[in-house]
């Protein structure tokens, strides 16, 4: 189970369109948060965070997701 993530982890994987990150227990969002020079899920079309351990969402959180059409955040705290 993912507890936490970094927005670095990503860094190389900047064609992903896809991302399931459900069924873990991430707490927060904020690796979403950019402060890297360039944001590495710029083409990420289709984002999962459903049944996790979410509580709260920073309003900012997705601004850097502009080609995001499918979000799932079912099933959080």
């Amino acid at each position: 189970f993912l507890s936490n993530l970094r927005l670095e982890l990503f860094s190389s994987l900047i064609n992903l369109v896809k991302l399931g990150l459900s069924d873990n227990k991430l707490k927060s969002i904020e690796f979403l948060e950019n402060n890297l020079p360039t944001f590495p899920l710029q083409n990420l079309d289709e984002l999962n965070l459903g049944f996790n351990e979410i509580e709260t969402i920073n309003p900012y959180s997705f601004e850097n997701l502009s080609k995001l059409k499918f979000l799932s955040l079912i099933n959080n705290k």
